[in-house]
């Protein structure tokens, strides 16, 4: 096989050497008990269906909820089976670039895998879930153009959703295209998220791509992309919705082989670069090599399947065009690829039925001297007649596509391991997704810079002994083939260690070299106790030999890397004892801690807000309580303070220790509706209570009506300055008692508008 940087092919190794962790890496992979995922804005958003499949090698049973909405669901699941469980609408992420609290948590007595379906008539999508575990704190975004369709709803935008699965998880995200709501590309944005909100960015419009968006955060957490609706290449006119988990940076490989959708006439690739300089050759239907930066992306069309290797980490999806462009088979749908690096024994995987999908496949792949020896639900797959296509100039790996039925399917390799992949077609839809992968941080090097003279230090390959052969040689003279074991260093100084390591799947050997510096343990300082109020800065330092890092711990999760850390507005929960652990080449000291006290803000109450009436000449008299010192907004700084005027009043007052709080009260000025109808008159031209009619103040509107004593109406009247004269057409009418009513709008005494009726007698005197 043509390598293209043998230097850099050490990152299939996973080479784990710690002082006292990662045992877990091994159990990395779709399967686990802890997921964390939310679904984006479909294409028909508050109408789509949205559901959960839950796998399992083994009965057991778990519990699926959205904590931030109060919804929670026990489950159940047969083994080699799958539990299907359809959310509601809630679950759906609608907008773009605020927080929501619709995380969807599944946990589960045993292991467990994951997907889900998003669909709404014949608009359908699906995923894999990874387990928490299997997690990052780094990702690309790999999504694809959407739909300028304004008469069917749109325009439908690329869309990315971040869902955090621990309590303050900061993260930031490079765009590389502008969002919806403003931001733009090329700048980096930060959010802090807590256990269960979610995150949505939407493009600014359907032909941006947000392909290579560079998102990280200080804890590991999940990444959701795709389209609401799509047209897959750009020009085909049958669409769909897009939805795929997106993978750790730590997680991507070097190697991928990219199996053809069964009865496709050609499917769409596309391959995003981790770093830059990236060389990437393609061996397919031609062979060829591309060169990119990081988060930049290259486009191939191939009808066949393609062997892909880089010299660096990429990340490769896999379309399925629409069908009038690709021979009349299923709609747009974009799958993750697993690169070979990450191959396992065993996937169970679920094939859907959703929305009327009636063609289903699995495509495996394998290395070709191993595909006899691959099992679908308990039957050789070569025996079912499925014939395995080469792949790559050296035709090393193959691939197959399994026509299965709706359901859970597992498949097995009695060899190195497999890699798979469920998709199906309908009339004008489809939907595809990767099976089972190991998701290890085939990325990552964490082996320490060193450790302290005469202290254990552990040892990990983090790599499956029945496929790995590893030699150790610790640079002391000591050597082992152990993948797991601790080694203690008698001398100061530093010693160069390396590991062999034998892939004996792939048939490749490997060295990584590190220098390990073994040093003695240092004291670390750290400062004094903190006292501060609420909602304040409070800072944190330590001190310890130049180069040394640090690490610090504290209430409600509390994790940080600075040497002088500072808690920003603090709360009364963030009181505590806070440890801090300096770190000088692997050679840890003693923690030393700090205490942090809060102080609670004073409280002034200035009461609720007020109404006077200054025909009246009222005042207001207030008081926030009783506290060492006040600030009023006009700079005065007395405890009683004297409103004559309506407005706003705002108040600081001060403690003892100097914390602040504030309270305002807001003051109106509005006197209460008056209304005063006289029980006599006399028209007689004297200008002497001549006229009948409602006096009063702050009367907005009204409607007096006067009735002789045969109910016969005689006067009416909407204006307070329209009275009645005694007459009606120029006509006296006689002395004697007249009923009148009166039907009026105004404010009460706390400035509230209200209606009011009242009526009575009047007598006309001549």
């Amino acid at each position: 096989m043509n390598r293209i940087n043998k230097k850099l092919s050490f990152h299939l190794i996973i080479l784990l050497v710690t002082m006292s962790h990662c045992f877990n890496c091994l159990g990395q992979s779709n399967e686990g008990k802890d997921f964390w995922f939310g679904f984006m804005e479909h294409r028909d958003k508050g109408q789509n269906s949205m559901v959960v499949m839950i796998t399992s090698r083994v009965n057991t049973q778990g519990t699926i909820a959205i904590q931030g909405r109060n919804y929670s669901q026990a489950f159940r699941v047969t083994a080699n089976e799958v539990t299907v469980i359809q959310l509601p609408s809630y679950a759906e992420t609608v907008g773009s670039e605020f927080i929501n609290n619709n995380a969807i948590h599944i946990t589960s007595k045993d292991d467990v895998s994951v997907y889900m379906h998003q669909y709404f008539g014949m608009r359908s999508e699906a995923s894999v879930v990874l387990p928490a575990i299997s997690l990052g704190s780094s990702y690309y975004v790999m999504t694809y153009t959407g739909v300028g369709d304004s008469f069917m709803g749109g325009p439908f935008p690329p869309e990315f959703l971040i869902v955090a699965s621990q309590d303050e998880t900061k993260v930031s995200f490079t765009l590389s295209g502008n969002s919806q709501n403003g931001k733009e590309a090329g700048q980096t944005y930060f959010v802090t998220l807590n256990k269960g909100d979610v995150y949505q960015v939407r493009a600014d419009n359907w032909l941006s791509d947000l392909t290579g968006t560079y998102i990280e955060g200080d804890k590991d957490f999940a990444l959701f992309a795709g389209t609401p609706w799509s047209q897959v290449p750009l020009g085909c006119t049958a669409m769909d919705n897009l939805l795929e988990q997106m993978y750790p940076i730590s997680t991507w490989g070097t190697r991928y082989v990219a199996s053809s959708f069964f009865g496709t006439s050609s499917d769409l690739f596309r391959i995003v670069a981790s770093v830059d300089n990236t060389d990437v050759r393609i061996e397919g239907e031609r062979t060829f090599s591309t060169k990119l930066d990081a988060g930049a992306y290259y486009d191939f069309q191939s009808s066949m399947g393609s062997f892909i290797e880089s010299n660096f980490p990429i990340s490769v999806s896999q379309f399925i065009t629409g069908s009038n462009c690709n021979g009349g088979v299923g709609d747009p749908s974009m799958v993750i690829l697993n690169t070979v690096e990450q191959i396992r024994d065993t996937v169970t995987l679920f094939n859907s039925g959703f929305f009327a999908i009636d063609q289903n496949y699995i495509n495996v792949i394998c290395q070709s001297a191993e595909s006899d020896l691959v099992y679908i639900d308990g039957q050789k797959v070569v025996d079912l007649g499925f014939t395995f296509i080469l792949i790559g100039e050296e035709k090393q790996f193959s691939y197959t596509s399994i026509s299965t039925g709706v359901g859970a399917h597992t498949l097995y390799t009695e060899g190195c391991g497999i890699i798979a992949m469920a998709y199906g077609y309908g009339d004008i839809e489809s939907y595809a997704y990767s099976g089972g992968a190991s998701f290890v941080d085939i990325n990552e090097n964490p082996i320490p810079e060193g450790g302290c003279l005469n202290d254990t230090i552990l040892f990990s390959s983090g790599l499956p002994p029945e496929r790995y052969h590893v030699e150790w040689d610790l640079g002391d003279g000591s050597r082992t083939t152990q993948h797991e074991f601790s080694h203690l260093y008698r001398d100061l100084g530093t010693y160069p260690l390396s590991v062999i390591v034998e892939d004996l799947c792939f048939q490749e050997i490997d060295t990584l070299y590190q220098d390990v510096l073994i040093s003695l343990r240092q004291d670390l300082a750290v400062g004094p106790d903190q006292v501060g109020c609420e909602g304040t800065d409070i800072g944190l330092s330590a001190i310890d030999l130049d180069g040394a890092k640090f690490e610090w711990t504290g209430p409600n999760d509390f994790i940080s890397d600075n040497q002088f850390p500072i808690l920003e507005s603090v709360t009364l929960e963030e009181a505590g004892i806070y440890e801090a652990v300096g770190n000088i080449s692997g050679c840890k000291t003693f923690p030393l801690d700090i205490g942090v006290e809060v102080l609670q803000n004073p409280i002034p109450n200035l009461g609720t807000d007020e109404v006077i009436c200054k025909t009246d000449n009222e005042v207001v008299l207030v008081s926030p309580g009783k506290f060492q010192s006040y600030l009023w907004a006009d700079s005065s700084n007395d405890s009683v303070y004297l409103i004559e005027e309506e407005g706003q009043y705002n108040v600081q007052v001060f403690d003892e220790f100097g914390c602040n709080g504030s309270d305002t009260l807001i003051v109106i000025s509005q006197c209460p509706t008056r209304v005063y109808v006289p029980n006599t008159f006399s028209p007689n031209g004297d200008r002497l209570n001549d006229e009948f009619g409602v006096w009063g103040i702050e009367i907005l509107s009204m409607n007096l009506s006067v009735f002789d004593r045969w109910g016969q109406l005689v006067f009416e009247s909407e204006q307070v300055t329209n009275r009645w004269d005694g007459t009606n057409a120029s006509q006296d009418f006689i002395s004697g008692q007249y009923i009148w009513t009166l039907r009026y709008e105004g404010y009460n005494e706390d400035a509230a508008l209200f209606q009011g009726r009242e009526s009575g007698t009047v007598f006309l005197m001549r």
